[in-house]
């Protein structure tokens, strides 16, 4: 017995109107894809290890964000220390936080403040700035276990210099640079403390690395 098969039957006007509802998703998609590429890459604006304004712009938020959390402020206070360094040196350049002794502690900027003559106030910062022509250094590279891995390989991590610079805070809250000395970079960098010589009446400050300490003369135009 043979069985005769009807061929579907194909309505013209149904057939246009789907092809017409595909092509419409199609383009929605296409847009989507293109719109999000190009907003991606104008917010982004590359890697912060390798863009400036990337670098800074994720900085300034952090900042804005702990100075919302903290309760209250002096003039030159270590939030203030952080955008002023956002704002006067260039992209990679970093205040450098003390190595925590416990994972769980939460880290502390490496800052020692000092009163001096007729009562000035005076800020010892460590600054890491990165080298010029490479990637920026990430700062959880810079102390602590971590920092082995970027002594090793500076090429994909970047190349860091430590500066130890001495700031004094006017009676406007600004922040005047006196003077800049480098220091040695080592893992372990826990502690930063004014100290005096009294045989010799020598200021020096004390920078505590796990392996051992870096005394640094302080200069006596500033300093009594």
């Amino acid at each position: 017995m043979i069985v005769k098969i009807d061929k579907p039957t194909i309505d013209p006007k149904n057939y246009f109107e789907g092809v017409m509802k595909l092509l419409k998703l199609i383009s929605i998609i296409g847009i989507t894809i293109i719109f999000v590429s190009c907003g991606r890459s104008e917010v982004s604006g590359g890697d912060p290890e390798e863009s400036p304004r990337k670098d800074k712009s994720i900085r300034r938020y952090n900042v804005e964000v702990e100075a919302e959390q903290t309760r209250e402020r002096t003039p030159c206070d270590t939030i203030s220390l952080q955008e002023h360094v956002i704002n006067s040196y260039p992209a990679g350049t970093y205040l450098v936080e003390f190595d925590r002794t416990f994972t769980y502690n939460v880290p502390k900027p490496a800052v020692v403040y000092y009163r001096g003559e007729r009562n000035k106030k005076y800020i010892f910062a460590a600054i890491a700035k990165s080298k010029e022509g490479e990637r920026f250094v990430e700062p959880k590279n810079l102390i602590g276990f971590e920092s082995s891995f970027i002594n090793l390989d500076s090429t994909k991590l970047g190349t860091a210099f430590f500066y130890l610079i001495l700031f004094e805070c006017n009676g406007e809250g600004n922040f005047e640079e006196l003077w800049e000395a480098e220091v040695p970079i080592h893992g372990g960098f826990n502690s930063m403390k004014v100290k005096r010589w009294k045989a010799k009446n020598i200021l020096y400050l004390e920078l505590n690395f796990d392996l051992y300490y870096h005394l640094l003369p302080l200069p006596r135009s500033y300093l009594v």
